[in-house]
C-alpha cells in the first residue's frame, strides 16, 4: 500500500488508490495520449481522461483538472517494488501529487465530442461494486468542446509528440470571451511570451500561442500573445484579424 500526499491550494481532489503496478514502461510516450471515455468507472464530473507522462488530464464540463505526481517518488516506489528495502519508513512509501484546475470563465458548453476512435478499448472491473465496473470503454485521438463560447470550439489533440489545444473561432465569435482561470497552481508567470506554471511536483511550460487564418487559400499567421492577470489567461491580438473568416 502506498501513502498519497496531495499538495494543491484552493482545490479539493479526492483519490482512492487500491493498488497499482509500476513497470518499465510506466512513462508513456506523449504520442500515445488518448482520451478515454467515462462509462461510470470514475466520478460523474469527468467526461474524458488522458494519461500524460507524469500524470493525468481530466476533461470536465467547462473546466480541466491536471493531476501530476513527483517522478522521483514514483521512481523510488518502482525500485522498492522490484528490489525491496530494509527497514522502510512511512516516508519511503510516500507519493506526492499536485492537482490544479483550469476553469473556462463564463463558458457554456454542454458537450465534449470525441473523434478519431482507436481500434482497441479498455475494461474496468475494480472493487466490489458492479455499478462502478465498465467494459468496452472507448478511446479517442481527439476531443472537442463544442461551442465552449458562442461560435468558438476548443479541440485537444496530440501533434509532434506535444499535447495541443486549439480554439477555433468562427465568424461571429469573440476571442475576448476566452478566459482561463488557473486554480491550485503555486505560481504562474509570463516569461518570453510563454506561460510558466509551477506546482509542488513539476513545472509546465505552455509555448507562445500561434494563431493563423486561411486568406485566399494560403495560411497567414496572426500575431497573438498570452495575457495574464490574477492567474486568468486570455489572448491579445495587437494587429487584429479578419473577423469575417475562421
Amino acid at each position: 500500500m502506498y501513502l498519497v500526499k496531495l499538495l494543491s491550494k484552493d482545490l479539493k481532489f479526492f483519490i482512492n488508490i487500491i493498488s497499482f503496478f509500476i513497470g518499465a514502461n510506466s512513462f508513456a510516450q506523449l504520442s500515445n495520449v488518448q482520451f478515454i471515455e467515462n462509462k461510470g468507472q470514475w466520478e460523474n464530473n469527468i467526461v474524458f481522461k488522458a494519461k500524460l507522462p507524469g500524470g493525468n488530464l481530466y476533461l470536465e464540463q467547462n473546466e480541466l483538472t491536471y493531476l501530476f505526481y513527483n517522478e522521483q517518488d514514483m521512481a523510488r516506489l518502482g525500485d522498492m517494488h522490484h528490489h525491496g528495502i530494509k527497514n522502510p519508513t512511512p516516508n519511503d512509501f510516500l507519493l506526492n501529487l499536485h492537482a490544479f484546475k483550469i476553469q473556462f470563465l463564463n463558458a457554456q458548453t454542454d458537450q465534449i465530442i470525441p473523434s478519431k476512435p482507436t481500434t482497441d478499448y479498455e475494461n474496468y472491473f475494480i472493487g466490489n461494486d458492479p455499478s462502478k465496473w465498465a467494459s468496452k470503454v472507448k478511446k479517442y485521438g481527439e476531443a472537442t468542446y463544442k461551442e465552449i463560447y458562442k461560435n468558438i470550439n476548443l479541440k485537444f489533440y496530440v501533434k509532434e509528440n506535444n499535447l495541443k489545444y486549439d480554439f477555433v473561432v468562427a465568424p461571429g465569435g469573440d476571442v475576448h470571451q476566452i478566459q482561463m482561470s488557473y486554480n491550485g497552481v503555486d505560481e504562474i508567470v509570463l516569461k518570453d511570451g510563454k506561460l510558466n506554471i509551477t506546482t509542488s511536483v513539476n513545472e509546465i511550460i505552455e509555448q507562445k500561442p500561434f494563431a493563423y487564418q486561411f486568406i485566399k487559400g494560403k495560411q497567414k499567421e496572426v500575431k497573438c500573445n498570452f495575457k495574464l492577470e490574477n492567474k486568468v489567461v486570455s489572448f491579445d491580438f495587437p494587429k487584429g484579424y479578419d473577423k469575417t473568416k475562421e
